[in-house]
């Protein structure tokens, strides 16, 4: 961020108790069954979220839970038997 002259801030947050606050991009590094129980609650308006950490058998329903909040599946990728998925806005 700093070579790139971009201002960030990182945090963390229990997704289970509380609330995110308004952001452009969450990164989001949980198992399958922690996406699929955060999705539905997802009350920020992020343009993109970066999910990890789910299993290949799992990214097309975790990517269905987030495009029920508007967010849909810019991208994937996959190594080994783990998937990664960005989802956004546009």
């Amino acid at each position: 961020a700093r070579r790139n002259g971009v201002e960030i801030s990182v945090g963390r947050h229990d997704l289970r108790a509380e609330p995110l606050p308004a952001t452009d991009t969450i990164a989001a590094n949980l198992v399958g069954p922690l996406l699929l129980q955060w999705a539905p609650t997802l009350t920020a308006s992020p343009q993109r979220v970066i999910a990890s950490g789910m299993l290949l058998g799992e990214a097309d329903r975790i990517a269905e839970a987030f495009a029920a909040q508007g967010l849909r599946e810019a991208e994937r990728r996959e190594r080994g038997e783990w998937a990664a998925l960005l989802l956004s806005r546009a």
